[in-house]
């Protein structure tokens, strides 16, 4: 009778690890998907767009814009947290390469431009935590002439920064 008592208290001491083993294999898992979608989602959408450049003697002046990944920059990483809401958190950082066109005097000028002749690169850094299964985003931040600054959603996505891609759903 010890035998067997003893095998069904290594099984019950062992459970736990078991889940939380589990737990962070599934979390990981969902987040390198995360990644995945996230970075293969600019091969199918380059969130072209038209954007405000420079104002010259009070004339607007526009630019189209084009984004895509530098696949060697993704770089993520998933850490356990004391939180028992989000026991996770996961970042995910990456380099955006800007192309632009010259400028335009009017949006349908612009629009219809596609030879894009500057480059410019803004490395990127969302992190997400873990809830319910589920990784939420907390914060995006883009670097903006050295300085990280928080992405701003208003009537465009500045510099890439807008991702419906970027969350399980």
């Amino acid at each position: 009778m010890p035998n067997g008592y003893a095998k069904v208290l290594m099984i019950l001491a062992l459970t736990p690890i078991s889940c939380q083993v589990t737990q962070e294999q599934k979390a990981l898992r969902s987040f390198k998907s995360l990644v995945r979608r996230h970075v293969d989602s600019y091969k199918t959408n380059s969130r072209e767009k038209v954007a405000i450049y420079d104002v010259v003697h009070e004339q607007v002046m526009l630019a189209k814009e084009r984004f895509s990944i530098d696949p060697t920059s993704v770089t993520f990483d998933v850490e356990k947290t004391s939180s028992l809401v989000s026991p996770f958190m996961g970042t995910l950082t990456f380099v955006v390469i800007v192309k632009v066109t010259n400028q335009h005097l009017t949006q349908t000028e612009a629009a219809g431009d596609t030879v894009f002749t500057h480059e410019f690169r803004s490395t990127h850094k969302h992190v997400f935590v873990y809830q319910d299964g589920k990784w939420q985003p907390t914060t995006r931040q883009h670097t903006y002439e050295g300085i990280w600054v928080d992405c701003v959603y208003e009537n465009s996505d500045p510099f890439g920064c807008l991702e419906e891609y970027d969350g399980d759903r």
